[in-house]
């Protein structure tokens, strides 16, 4: 579906709200969505009004706490808010605090969000699941907007959460966790995730018509990135470049001496051009990315029922080019009344170079994807009362030869339609309800999807400002995912295993309840959040294995999942530091094989920290421990006798009957520490995995070794 509207933080898309048309109503503590990021005097974002500067290096903690409680982000309504109003569970994470870490994929990124996970497997694969919603590898469950636009694969329905996708020119990053069908359609089916980049009012300061920055980064494996950026303006013209250039060999996981197996299938190259040109209510931007990857490997595996390790060899590789453009107009009306109308296109090429299994030759196989979409948005603020309606339409075409014999060339092409109103009252200044609905269409050949049909996606919230450090949130939400062009259609022999789609599949629907509470203890030094969630899921689907070669995708039943979210965020101004730890517990249960989902760990922490040091200098810290989980894959022959790869996987009789893999637990931390050398000039360098903490994120596939990484930033 096209995009409605983007978590910019206030930015291009930004909305009066019931909040912002009474300019009287009492101010309610906002919560830091993800403290210590918001802690961070360096990591707030510039102000909406452009020119303002990052606060500097030896900021106090209270400065910017204050800073973040005037912030407005855009929330899962559709309309600017109070972090504290908004009625999902959102998290925040600013640009100073990713790019800091030394990351430079989305995969990254995602390990330092609460409830996130990203695990890689075989084939370049990386997936992203909230909440335990990611059991196979698709990452089609969460839809991936960058500025408001889809970046989700026309075939696949997923996204590019490894280095093709980098996170170049960042502002910063945005999380909804929970369905948000009711606004986004289809693949918002556990969640949103929004990447926003930075307009050239965030590189130009006060007084100055040109701005511009850049970075360049070096770490082991002969990892380089360089990045470069730069704005400018004349009147109301304004413009931005960024050039984007990354290079590395990758942490060598499958090389083992002992086999005389040297692994050199993790090299990555990228480039990447981006620009955004705006007058008035115009706003343009365009990027293209060209990555080169190798596939992970050294040893040909073949495990049918989990794509993550499907048949891989040791020489494959493959290249993507990506073009995406949009153009925007944001249009106020009145004071109470804004359209804003947006078309976008993404064209995409992908070569996959794969190793014949038995001749050892290489061939090439091409698959285009093209999308082309629009949609309008009316925001409607009366008093107490803000409505967002609006509609769009996203057109997806596939030129791919893996399809079902049965499917023509003219059947892999798609149409989806979108009607949405959406709606909160403000009671009282205190209380603020909301409710929402959408209604999708799909517009197919019946040969791809025989049981295709429209879906109704409600919502219903309430936030509480029960006390000034007091708020309480409640809310229910229907979500749905419609079947990919892959699962419907996909015929495609990997070496010694074949995929088949199936155009029999029903859409995958959850309904969720959640419930939530904020609160401040001791003022500004603390916040404390638990939120309690429980899903009912029908319809999933996954491959299904019909022989020891062959699986089809199948709705494989529902489930259910309930679990909950703590986090604690404290800071401590006397001795400049700021910390936040956050846990979550999951149970979830499948209706059929009365067992947990797959890598649904049970036990999830992470914890973050950040002190200043003489206010020149600063030192981060970061953790996770993620608990055991259960995979769908199965050990070869050669697993199970090397005596190696396997060592820590265990088996267990589960109540099916079948024995199942389970992953053991893990603990990762890494950390960095900055220094400001003049006001234009700093460096930072880090080191990731610092014990060097073996473990394997998929069955197979060991996690990256140590790494150190140091780099220059220059600030114009």
């Amino acid at each position: 579906m096209a995009v409605i509207a983007a978590l910019t933080g206030g930015g291009l898309f930004a909305v009066p709200s019931a909040a912002a048309a009474e300019p009287d109503a009492p101010t309610q503590p906002a919560v830091p969505v993800v403290p210590p990021a918001a802690a961070y005097p360096d990591a707030i974002p510039p102000g909406e009004e452009g020119g303002e500067e990052p606060a500097a290096l030896g900021a106090a903690l209270e400065t910017a706490v204050q800073r973040y409680q005037d912030k407005i982000t855009v929330s899962s309504g559709a309309r600017s808010q109070k972090l504290s109003e908004a009625p999902m569970t959102l998290s925040y994470l600013s640009a100073e605090d990713i790019e800091g870490t030394g990351q430079f994929s989305l995969c990254d990124t995602i390990q330092l969000f609460p409830g996130l996970e990203c695990r890689r497997g075989a084939m370049r694969q990386a997936t992203v699941s909230t909440r335990g919603l990611g059991f196979n590898f698709m990452s089609n469950r969460l839809l991936m907007l960058k500025d408001g636009r889809p970046e989700t694969d026309p075939w696949t329905g997923s996204f590019l959460a490894d280095e093709a996708n980098p996170l170049t020119n960042v502002k910063q990053v945005e999380v909804v966790r929970g369905p948000g069908s009711s606004l986004y359609g289809s693949n918002a089916f556990a969640g949103v995730i929004n990447y926003v980049t930075r307009g050239p009012d965030d590189l130009i300061k006060k007084g100055n018509t040109v701005g511009a920055d850049g970075r360049a980064l070096a770490g082991t494996h002969n990892t380089y990135r360089l990045q470069t950026t730069a704005a400018a303006k004349a009147g109301d013209l304004k413009g931005l470049v960024n050039y984007y250039y990354s290079s590395s060999d990758g942490s060598p996981q499958f090389s083992d001496p002992r086999r005389e197996i040297d692994d050199k299938q993790q090299w990555s190259q990228v480039h990447q051009v981006s620009a955004k040109l705006e007058y008035k209510v115009v706003k343009l931007d365009a990027s293209y990315t060209n990555s080169a990857l190798a596939h992970p490997g050294g040893n040909p595996t073949a495990v049918v029922g989990n794509c993550g390790r499907c048949h891989y060899m040791p020489r494959d590789t493959e290249k993507i080019h990506n073009f995406n453009a949009q153009i925007v107009v944001d249009l106020p009306v009145t004071s109470w009344l804004t359209f804003t109308g947006r078309g976008f296109t993404l064209l995409k090429r992908r070569t996959a170079s794969v190793e014949n299994l038995i001749s050892g030759e290489t061939t090439e196989v091409v698959g285009l994807r093209m999308r082309n979409g629009a949609d309008l948005r009316a925001n409607l603020t009366v008093g107490p009362v803000n409505v967002v309606a609006g509609a769009d339409v996203k057109d997806d075409d596939v030129d791919n030869p893996n399809r079902l014999a049965t499917l023509s060339r003219r059947d892999m092409h798609a149409t989806m339609l979108g009607v949405y109103a959406d709606a909160e009252v403000r009671f009282a200044r205190r209380l603020i309800i909301g409710g929402g609905v959408r209604y999708d269409g799909f517009l197919m050949s019946e040969k791809l999807w025989a049981n295709q049909r429209g879906e109704l996606s409600p919502r219903a919230s309430v936030v509480f400002h029960a006390l000034p450090t007091l708020t309480l949130r409640a809310n229910y939400g229907h979500a749905f995912r419609a079947p990919t062009m892959v699962e419907l259609g996909i015929s495609q022999r990997m070496y010694a295993s074949t995929l088949l789609g199936s155009p029999y599949l029903r859409p995958e629907r959850l309904d969720t309840v959640e419930f939530a509470i904020d609160a401040w203890p001791f003022g500004e030094v603390m916040r404390l959040t638990g939120t309690g969630f429980y899903t009912v899921a029908t319809n999933f689907i996954n491959e299904v294995p019909l022989d020891s070669n062959t699986a089809v995708f199948a709705n494989i039943g529902g489930g259910k999942l309930a679990g909950a979210e703590f986090e604690v965020a404290s800071q401590i101004p006397k001795i400049n530091t700021s910390i936040n730890v956050a846990y979550q517990y999951l149970y979830t249960l499948e209706d059929e094989r009365a067992l947990p989902f797959d890598y649904a760990a049970q036990h999830r922490v992470q914890f973050r920290a950040r002190t200043k040091v003489a206010n020149i200098a600063f030192i981060d810290l970061y953790g996770a421990y993620v608990g055991e989980r259960a995979d769908p894959g199965v050990l070869t022959t050669q697993a199970n006798t090397d005596g190696h790869q396997h060592q820590h996987t265990s088996t267990k009789v589960n109540a099916d009957g079948h024995q199942h893999i389970h992953l053991p637990g893990y603990l990762t931390a890494s950390a960095r520490i900055g220094l400001q050398v003049i006001e234009q000039v700093s460096l930072t360098a880090g080191v990731t995995n610092i014990f060097n903490a073996q473990y394997e994120e998929t069955l197979g596939f060991p996690a990256a070794d140590t790494q150190l990484f140091a780099e220059i930033k220059f600030v114009y």
